[in-house]
């Protein structure tokens, strides 16, 4: 009964592209990685508008030089005093990150930015001393993290101009010991070397045969699966997919999964985006590398949509008004759960088009479920949340209600069963509180002592 049904239909899954950026402009925490894949966001939306008609652009260039500059700022301040790049400024350096700030910065370069060439400069004395006093080794010295990262790193320098193809072939040693995306970056990595040196074809040929071969085939797509997560490098299956997809595109234009792979990652998608910055931030770059490739803006076609056999959209396409908003194509369909079938029955939902062009049709539905029908989940991070009044000095008696005007302490408690890297925890308070600043003189700091009894970090509401 709560909640609805929202079906949208566009000739481009450019649309799918903008939905992202948005997602990456908004995201409310800054990073190294949420700084770099924001800017990444607002280099895609330039990208975008080189490739796309020119009647349908429709994004302020001057907002975004504006955004994109904000951004490189914030990549800059976060350089460390060895050239790298760490999660906070404060942070120790990460050379994943490092390669991802630097590579970020190279793509503003490329997009026609100015970017500070001494910071860019440093970057590459950091990577570049990196490689050479770690090499890969054949004896596990090396856990896997590293030589995924060198694969990365490799990429990152040969998209600059600055490949090394003896370091590259060394790595390719050790191409049964990366994960996938690792695999990806090193074949791509080969394929800037092409017009360096033409034999590394066949290492390209050997790569894309290893990484093909992993592909999982449904009637709805295609897709790769990591063996294990890389999670350090932010590793992702959804990340890797898009990787797969760009590496094709670029590789291999002609191949025949790349459509595949192109439908399934549209349907990873929640809410216009992926779900992280850094898969929706590689998945915009891969996805905008597809749509050089396709150019698929030459449509003339109508498209319609019934749900139970009754018509509920039609809508008119054409290369002139893909993006333009005032002709319905900015519109989308959203259905109440009250007017679909009810009882678990079967609601038929068919999208039709004629004319010339494609129709990808998004469907997201959303319903809520009455509180007291909410179960506990496990996703493996457990949360508890607990609230206790200020003379339970041994938190003996969890509350489950409280008086207007009370003052409560709070304890939260975070288990979890094995290591995570880059976990950050935001719980809410429930509606009705509010926590206490203790930093205000105003505030009753006798409060404080009648919190203390055990809990490493506390929160009075």
């Amino acid at each position: 009964k709560f909640g609805e049904l929202t079906i949208s239909a566009t000739p481009t899954f450019a649309g799918s592209i903008l939905d992202g950026i948005k997602y990456l402009v908004k995201f409310p925490y800054g990073c190294v990685e949420q700084t770099a894949s924001a800017l990444l966001g607002n280099l895609a939306a330039k990208n975008l508008m080189d490739i796309i008609p020119s009647e349908n652009k429709n994004i302020d260039l001057k907002d975004l030089q504006r955004k994109v500059e904000v951004g490189l700022q914030g990549l800059y301040k976060y350089q460390q005093p060895d050239f790298g790049w760490g999660l906070w400024s404060s942070s120790r350096t990460a050379p994943y990150l490092s390669a991802y700030a630097l590579f970020t910065l190279n793509e503003a370069k490329k997009a026609g930015y100015t970017v500070d060439e001494q910071i860019v400069k440093n970057g590459l004395i950091y990577l570049k001393n990196l490689l050479q006093n770690h090499p890969p080794q054949a004896d596990g010295k090396n856990n896997k993290y590293e030589q995924n990262t060198r694969a990365f790193i490799l990429y990152v320098l040969s998209e600059m101009g600055n490949g090394d193809l003896g370091l590259s072939n060394n790595l390719f040693e050790f191409k049964d010991n990366l994960s996938l995306f690792a695999k990806v970056y090193l074949a791509m990595d080969f394929y800037n070397l092409l017009k360096q040196n033409g034999s590394v074809q066949k290492n390209i040929d050997i790569l894309k045969r290893d990484i093909l071969s992993r592909v999982l085939e449904t009637p709805r797509g295609a897709h790769f699966e990591e063996k294990e997560h890389d999670y350090v490098s932010f590793d992702t299956d959804t990340r890797t997919n898009a990787l797969v997809l760009q590496m094709l595109a670029r590789i291999d234009p002609q191949n025949p999964l790349l459509p595949k792979l192109l439908r399934h990652l549209l349907m990873t998608k929640k809410d216009g985006h992926f779900q992280s910055t850094q898969e929706t931030s590689i998945s915009l770059l891969a996805l905008i590398d597809y749509l050089k490739l396709t150019r698929e803006f030459d449509v003339d076609y109508t498209g319609t949509i019934t749900i139970n056999n009754v018509l509920k959209m039609k809508k008119s396409f054409t290369g002139k008004n893909i993006f333009q908003k005032g002709n319905g194509n900015d519109e989308k369909l959203v259905i109440p759960l009250a007017d679909l079938l009810p009882n678990n029955q079967d609601n038929e939902i068919a999208a039709s088009r004629s004319g010339k062009g494609k129709m990808y049709v998004d469907m997201n539905l959303k319903y809520y479920v009455p509180t007291e029908e909410l179960v506990e989940k496990n996703e493996g991070i457990v949360v508890n949340q607990e609230y206790f009044g200020l003379d339970d000095k041994k938190h003996e008696h969890p509350l489950e209600s409280v008086k207007l005007g009370e003052n409560l302490k709070g304890k939260i408690t975070i288990i979890v069963p094995e290591d995570r890297y880059y976990v950050m925890v935001e719980d809410y308070l429930p509606a009705g509180l509010e926590g206490i600043d203790f930093t205000l003189k105003t505030s009753q700091q006798g409060l404080q002592e009648d919190c203390r009894g055990g809990f490493e970090d506390e929160q009075t509401a």
